[in-house]
């Protein structure tokens, strides 16, 4: 959703860049491939995926003239530490599920000694604003909740808002 508000909303070129183990982007690269050109030309031209980067593909990237660079870092935060620390604004986003919720848990508590943690934007998906309000407290950390969104090529003007505010 945050590459499409920058690329189509805002018209910045953005590098989406994925550290992650997962292999999600993959994916996505597939579907900007096949969007329509007419309607999603501001995403297709603005925005361009890194799969799977290296150390030395993401240095590369960082040095270029991309105006926003989004890093998908996975959960393996130690070997990502450094440059998710570097990054300018730093939002750590995860799917608050019961069977994923592990995974959110154990950043939290692996960070919860890092000094300019209180300036990162915690979010949670997939789950409900109370759910996510009980982790907020169990974690003594403040989680957002995501808004929903179907498409995340068509955002709606709370979403678009929402997004506007985690760049602040």
């Amino acid at each position: 959703m945050m590459a499409s508000y920058l690329s189509m909303i805002r018209g910045y070129r953005v590098a989406l860049i994925e550290r992650a183990s997962d292999d999600c982007f993959r994916q996505a690269g597939i579907i900007r491939d096949s969007l329509d050109r007419r309607r999603y030309n501001a995403f297709k031209r603005n925005v361009s995926i890194f799969m799977q980067s290296d150390i030395e593909e993401l240095s590369e990237v960082m040095s270029s003239d991309y105006e926003y660079i989004i890093i998908d870092f996975g959960n393996d935060y130690a070997d990502n530490r450094p440059f998710f620390l570097l990054s300018s604004i730093k939002i750590v986003i995860g799917n608050l599920s019961w069977w994923k919720l592990q995974h959110y848990v154990a950043f939290i508590a692996a960070t919860e000694k890092e000094q300019s943690r209180k300036h990162w934007k915690f979010l949670g998906t997939v789950s409900s604003e109370r759910t996510i309000r009980y982790m907020g407290k169990r974690m003594r950390t403040a989680i957002r909740p995501v808004p929903y969104e179907p498409d995340p090529f068509f955002l709606t003007g709370e979403t678009m808002s929402f997004l506007q505010e985690l760049l602040e």
